[in-house]
């Protein structure tokens, strides 16, 4: 009888341990894809903020000398491209983001001398800038060239929503570490670092056994390590900046793209 109990105790036990693996066995294989997209990114401020050029009073830059000027640099939209990796619910995705810049608002104009550097900046530590009675913004003629790149790679969450034949409904989120790369005239490029988040959705489409069209819109925002330069502090002062405009510059963008997706298993 004891022998018996064992027996039965022993099958217990056996099947047990065997049922999880031939669940595991008998599970579907992780849902694993690729996805490359390209879209359009429209910023919704500047991007960079009390930066400095010399500019004559008519308004015209020269780049070599003429009064201080604290100037804003507009960006307008530019092209988006995109890769990721997708594992379930979870996307890593890279993307890099180009634009252009429109154009060079200057906000008040500083006392006192200012020397351009080999570096292309310009050294404005000793100037003092009244911004208290500045009018209004001005355009800075022929101080706008080159790009604004950014770069990210965030970890995202795909959740369903909904699931029809011809088409699904995702909601996105999440952010990840972010880099930017500034060109503007007579400057270098500038690299900082930062960080970003993004909210959104996305519908899609199938194509065929392993190939869908995604079609996403996202809301960004990104925060990044200031430009460094000497000067910044003084000029953020002078605009009345809090601590953070001081050290910091912030991003706003919206994002719509098509991506076409390769299920990989």
């Amino acid at each position: 009888m004891a022998a018996r109990f064992r027996e039965v105790c022993c099958g217990v036990a056996l099947v047990a341990l065997l049922a999880p693996l031939s669940e595991a066995a008998a599970a579907p294989a992780p849902d694993l894809a690729l996805a490359a997209s390209l879209g359009y990114s429209l910023p919704f401020d500047p991007a960079i903020n009390y930066d400095v050029r010399l500019a004559g009073l008519t308004g015209a830059a020269d780049g070599t000398n003429g009064r201080p000027v604290i100037v804003e640099h507009v960006a307008t939209g530019g092209v988006r491209l995109g890769l990721a990796l997708q594992i379930q619910e979870w996307s890593v995705e890279y993307a890099l983001r180009r634009y252009s810049w429109a154009e060079t608002l200057g906000t008040c104009e500083g006392e006192g001398g200012a020397s351009v550097l080999s570096n292309g900046r310009i050294d404005d530590i000793g100037v003092r800038y009244d911004c208290a009675g500045a009018s209004s913004d001005f355009r800075i003629a022929g101080a706008t060239s080159s790009n604004l790149t950014e770069q990210s790679l965030v970890l995202m969450v795909r959740k369903p929503l909904f699931e029809l034949d011809w088409v699904a409904g995702y909601a996105l989120y999440g952010g990840g570490p972010a880099a930017r790369i500034s060109a503007i005239a007579t400057t270098q490029s500038t690299f900082v670092a930062g960080a970003v988040v993004e909210v959104g959705g996305s519908l899609a489409f199938p194509l065929e056994e392993r190939f869908e069209l995604q079609v996403d819109g996202r809301l960004g925002g990104g925060v990044f390590a200031g430009t460094g330069d000497i000067g910044r502090a003084g000029r953020a002062k002078a605009m009345g900046a809090t601590s953070y405009g001081a050290l910091l510059d912030d991003l706003f963008r919206a994002d719509l793209s098509a991506a076409v997706r390769y299920t990989l298993e």
